[in-house]
């Protein structure tokens, strides 16, 4: 991608709160929430669910019993961790570089 949709992407990092930096850097530190349950309408579905530690995101995964596969999964964010409107494809490079800067500063 541009320039321009790196920049935008630095910007809106630069702004996020700490434990949102950690999560985009480090993968994010998940904890089962309750245990699996039923997918409506199947017998062969459960679905989990998990909730980050540090910044509050909740994935849920639905897992086919007969093969373990998980089938699906989705994320519910915190509010003001996506970055509307973001192109950028090095998204890694500049949030690790944010992290650093960070903690230089420190």
């Amino acid at each position: 991608m541009s320039k321009k949709d790196e920049e935008f992407f630095a910007e809106r990092v630069h702004d996020l709160p700490d434990t949102f930096i950690e999560c985009r850097d480090l993968r994010h530190s998940w904890k089962r929430q309750g245990g699996y349950r039923p997918v409506k309408d199947s017998k062969s579905l459960v679905a989990r669910t998990l909730a980050c530690s540090r910044c509050d995101c909740e994935r849920t995964d639905v897992i086919n019993v007969r093969t373990f596969d998980r089938v699906s999964t989705s994320y519910h964010y915190p509010e003001g961790y996506t970055v509307k409107g973001n192109k950028a494809t090095k998204r890694g490079m500049i949030v690790r570089r944010e992290a650093y800067q960070r903690w230089a500063a420190s």
